[in-house]
């Protein structure tokens, strides 16, 4: 079931479920598999093993459900229950790198970026360019910190069991568990903001 669908059933099923709502968890990957830049978004709906979406609704022209800024469809599908706004915590984002401590891990994929370029993308998903990365594109999303629903964003994943989550990671972890590197997102961010 695709999640335009689940929300549809839920609506239907518990009309005041909404009322419960404080505000709205998301998860706001790239397109990829997680390994597009963000300012690469776009709107797809998967229908696999033979879902249907009887009650689909358009989004406005540009609007994506996947990419940084993927809650937007999310927001204006809640709106069409009559949901007020509601602040949004981006709960996972991230992107896939090349490296890894597990060759065999399960997140792999073909041409990864490299983990010096996944600190760059997450960096650019928060912040913006303004020309802080020549040769980097400028527009294409709302950077994370200028969004004012945006109210918490969580990256995707510290350490997470490496061989599920190699090439995700920001930990260099172990077979045993045991931290034994870092990865560039890491470091980048383990001393504060990045220079403006």
């Amino acid at each position: 079931m695709d999640a335009e669908t689940f929300l549809d059933e839920m609506h239907a099923a518990h009309l005041g479920v909404w009322a419960c709502l404080d505000l709205w968890a998301s998860h706001a990957y790239p397109p990829g598999p997680f390994t597009a830049g963000p300012w690469v978004q776009i709107f797809q709906i998967d229908m696999l093993h033979d879902a249907d979406n009887p009650n689909h609704l358009p989004p406005p022209p540009g609007m994506p459900n996947r990419g940084v800024n993927g809650y937007e469809w999310e927001l204006f599908k809640l709106a069409g229950f009559g949901v007020p706004p509601l602040s949004v915590m981006v709960t996972e984002a991230g992107w896939r790198h090349a490296e890894t401590v597990d060759p065999d891990t399960t997140d792999s994929g073909e041409h990864l970026p490299d983990a010096g370029t996944v600190a760059i993308f997450f960096d650019l998903a928060l912040y913006g360019n303004y020309g802080r990365y020549p040769g980097w594109p400028e527009t294409g999303w709302i950077p994370w910190a200028e969004d004012p629903r945006v109210v918490a964003v969580t990256p995707f994943a510290l350490n997470g069991h490496p061989p599920e989550w190699g090439h995700t990671n920001w930990l260099e972890v172990g077979a045993e568990g045991k931290i034994v590197g870092t990865y560039a997102p890491f470091e980048r961010w383990a001393n504060g903001r990045p220079a403006q």
